[in-house]
């Protein structure tokens, strides 16, 4: 989460469970109970976007450490870091 003055956004990368083939920037997650997927699903790290965190309603799960770090690598591509 970020904060700018006086607005509370928070980041995201949406989560699709139409599958695409584009490996470096949807990255697949498999469901489990752990993260609360019932379907196959992909983060779309190309899709990244700011929303307000009061939109933010619940959590449906966890990710592991594992696909993180994963993840982190993807949006340091996406973004050029």
């Amino acid at each position: 989460m970020t904060r700018n003055g006086d607005k509370d956004n928070s980041w995201l990368c949406p989560i699709t469970s139409h599958l695409i083939e584009t490996p470096l920037f949807r990255i697949e997650l498999s469901p489990s109970e752990k993260n609360g997927l019932q379907k196959s699903s992909q983060v779309m790290i190309d899709k990244i976007t700011a929303i307000k965190s009061e939109k933010i309603r619940e959590k449906i799960g966890r990710i592991t450490s594992s696909e993180l770090q994963i993840i982190d690598q993807a949006l340091k591509l996406w973004l050029s870091l």
